[in-house]
């Protein structure tokens, strides 16, 4: 499934990456965490699944940022994937959004 991670680095370097998205469990990799939870947002018309650490926060280095239509911010580095089907399984990100979008 196709994603975006857009990860931040202990100097506030943030960099965008394309990757595809085999299991739940690369999640963990790609956001560099133990615990990550997903909030859901609305950006151009699509609703979106943004995964986050969990205990983003609470590490030194991290920035918050204000992401899409959540009303709060997120910290460390994140996945961006498409929203969720009719049985709750993850999709990929729409064609029609790229890493300019992000």
């Amino acid at each position: 499934m196709r994603a975006i991670v857009c990860k931040i680095d202990n100097r506030g370097f943030e960099t965008l990456q394309e990757v595809n998205i085999k299991s739940y469990k690369d999640y963990y990799e790609l956001i560099d965490c133990s615990y990550f939870d997903v909030v859901r947002i609305e950006y151009q018309g699509h609703e979106l699944s943004v995964y986050c650490d969990d205990e983003g926060m609470l590490k030194s280095g991290n920035l918050g940022r204000i992401i899409g239509s959540y009303p709060n911010p997120i910290f460390g580095s994140i996945v961006i994937t498409g929203g969720v089907d009719e049985e709750g399984d993850t999709l990929g990100l729409p064609d029609e959004l790229t890493m300019l979008d992000i």
